[in-house]
């Protein structure tokens, strides 16, 4: 495996990191639309709970792992290879804001947060995803 190879692991392993990060917010609006749904109408209820409790769990963990993949894709491909793309660096500069962010939610703010770091942190995912998918697709 070539050192450009590893750099697109890395750089497909912090995707796939931010992915399962962004799937909260998939996993939270079907609980509150269909939640009541499930918990009437299948034997789901119990399982749905438990994912929804290991990803409240996991999610800062995910987080971070993201983070790191993105520093160790920016490593291999910017320093080491010379790569340069304006799209990755703008993706991987979102994806720090958005971990540091995260944090900075979870461990600095008094609960409940303010309305205006959920939306903020929303927000960045939103411009994330498009940064992302201009940078791979591109």
């Amino acid at each position: 495996m070539e050192i450009g190879d590893l750099g697109e692991l890395f750089g497909y392993l912090a995707v796939a990191m931010f992915g399962f990060a962004a799937f909260r917010y998939v996993l939270k609006w079907f609980f509150k639309t269909y939640g009541k749904w499930v918990k009437e109408h299948t034997k789901f209820h119990p399982l749905l709970l438990k994912v929804m409790d290991l990803n409240k769990k996991l999610h800062p963990w995910i987080g971070l792992a993201a983070a790191v993949f993105v520093v160790a894709h920016f490593t291999t491909q910017f320093i080491i290879q010379g790569y340069q793309s304006p799209s990755g660096l703008i993706s991987a500069s979102l994806m720090v804001i958005q971990v540091a962010g995260g944090f900075a939610g979870q461990y600095l703010m008094k609960k409940p947060r303010p309305k205006w770091w959920l939306w903020l942190h929303r927000g960045i995912t939103v411009a994330l995803i498009t940064g992302l998918a201009i940078h791979i697709l591109g």
